[in-house]
């Protein structure tokens, strides 16, 4: 086992004699390199039977007696979260107990998720404990969730409850507050008609908790119950309001003003939220395109913004979205028109203003935005022929294309003022080049007269 698990399977074949030998090193003195006491616990969970599972419940009493320092007591854990793990599997009460003692000395993540496993209902106070700690607060939420709603009243007390030290809540118990709103939420489409409500009516209070993570947890939790129940019920957009009630505008309220939050998928996660409410959503972030943000936390409040009235196809957002044309933040400027081409009945002057842009991705989402609705005319298509971005000149010279015989007075002037129009280093032969070129076929597409002169 020192030699590391090239020879296991040759041990696992010695099958019961082997037991004792294996117990002996597993339950060996506590050292910094465990890996060797790791394969013993894989070859008696291997060789299986009632002695080797003996073995690997007195090696997990062992361990847990121990008393370790800092260094010692880290590796000690990996060998009762992987014995643990393989006692898991059998069914024994007295397993069981092993386990639930095990907990009660010190959180192990594999001892929460074997009694979750088993359905041990008394574990469900050392699992609520297990949230609050930050190596097990998945294993312990992962437990819970598996013990369906035995765990909602407990959730709720864990919610209600803030843990104070000297005054103060420390971080892991808001964030095991926190995961308790994210369980309620998970748990609340289960039970009965008075059980879903009486987890949305927890939540709904959670919604004013003094604690911005728990807020946005339970928020994000009623959010997901709304639009579970619109999904299920085939329903549109009004179905999440009519599901949990007046909490919507409050559930809209945290979620917009937790849009600056600096985890980019927990902000995505936000963004979806506040989509799924629909109508709820768009009046509450009108005001926000229109202030200006003046730290980091504000800017990235302002791009969410723009990005959820993207995504919510905000008519009323329009104005506020072409007016920022001229922001001094090039992704800012890109969601802005991005937005503005997916909103029906944008006006087509809002997205021209984005045209002259100096970010490339800015001009060619406003070219390939106008190209769509078949709305760049060849005056403004003609200009573009000498951009720098080629992906620009592209898309101008289609729309050239596509406006058949009406591009060629635009051609010609473009031609005969040398492509006076544009002031940029180079941009003046790229578009005279690109104009004669266009000019040439455009001609030679065009009918011919009787004498077989152009018309």
């Amino acid at each position: 086992m020192h030699d590391g698990p090239s020879l296991l399977p040759d041990v696992v074949a010695l099958g019961e004699s082997a037991v004792p030998a294996l117990e002996a090193l597993l339950r060996g003195p506590s050292q910094s390199v465990y890996h060797h006491r790791y394969l013993a616990a894989d070859a008696l969970a291997a060789i299986a039977g009632p002695a080797a599972t003996a073995a690997l419940m007195r090696a997990l009493r062992d361990s847990v007696s121990r008393r370790l320092d800092p260094a010692s007591l880290e590796s000690e854990d990996v060998i009762v979260n992987r014995v643990a793990e393989h006692l898991s599997r059998c069914v024994d009460p007295a397993i069981t107990e092993l386990l639930l003692e095990a907990l009660r000395t010190r959180l192990y993540p594999q001892c929460a998720l074997a009694l979750g496993r088993m359905g041990e209902r008394r574990a469900i106070p050392l699992l609520i404990e297990c949230l609050y700690d930050d190596v097990a607060r998945s294993a312990g939420a992962l437990a819970l969730r598996g013990l369906g709603d035995a765990s909602v009243a407990p959730l709720i007390d864990a919610l209600y409850e803030p843990r104070l030290v000297h005054g103060l809540e420390p971080p892991s118990r808001i964030d095991g507050r926190a995961a308790a709103a994210r369980l309620l939420g998970e748990l609340a489409d289960r039970g009965t008609a008075a059980a879903k409500l009486e987890r949305a009516l927890a939540l709904a209070f959670a919604l004013r908790d003094g604690q911005r993570a728990v807020r946005i947890e339970a928020a994000l939790s009623l959010a997901r119950l709304a639009g579970s129940a619109a999904s299920a019920e085939g329903t549109g957009s009004a179905a999440p309001v009519s599901r949990i009630g007046p909490a919507a505008a409050d559930v809209a309220r945290v979620l917009i003003a937790a849009l600056d939050e600096p985890d980019w998928s927990r902000a995505d996660a936000i963004v979806q939220a506040l989509a799924s409410l629909g109508s709820i959503s768009e009046p509450l972030i009108v005001p926000l395109l229109a202030a200006t943000p003046g730290d980091e936390p504000g800017r990235r409040r302002l791009r969410r913004a723009v990005e959820l009235a993207g995504r919510l196809r905000a008519r009323s957002a329009a104005p506020a979205l072409a007016g920022l044309w001229n922001a001094g933040d090039p992704q800012l400027r890109l969601a802005a028109v991005s937005a503005l081409d997916v909103i029906p009945g944008t006006r087509l002057a809002a997205i021209e203003r984005f045209l002259d842009d100096g970010e490339g991705a800015v001009r060619r989402q406003a070219v390939e935005a106008l190209q769509r609705r078949g709305a760049l005319p060849p005056e403004s298509a003609v200009r573009l022929l000498g951009d720098p971005d080629s992906a620009v000149r592209r898309a101008a010279a289609q729309c050239m294309r596509d406006a058949g015989p009406a591009a060629l007075p635009a051609l010609s002037r473009a031609l005969r003022g040398f492509g006076s129009s544009v002031r940029a280093p180079g941009s003046r032969w790229r578009l005279w080049w690109h104009a004669w070129v266009l000019l040439a076929a455009a001609r030679r597409e065009a009918p011919r007269g009787p004498q077989g002169r152009d018309r």
